[in-house]
């Protein structure tokens, strides 16, 4: 069973996957956009960051 730390994580990195996604929706239909670039930058860079995180604390959540 996740402890309360895990659980949090893991929710916080299905945002932060959930808001990627709807930037890569935006960005199909919009490809010039360059703010929405640099958010979709954004946010790639914290999940990156959030799953190695998780992947050091518990295991890892992605083949390699």
């Amino acid at each position: 069973m996740a402890n309360k730390d895990q659980q949090r994580m893991l929710n916080d990195i299905g945002i932060v996957d959930f808001i990627l996604v709807e930037l890569m929706l935006f960005l199909d239909t919009h490809p010039d956009n360059r703010e929405a670039m640099e958010y979709f930058n954004h946010y790639a860079k914290i999940k990156n960051k959030m799953v190695k995180d998780f992947s050091m604390m518990y295991y890892p959540l992605t083949k390699e």
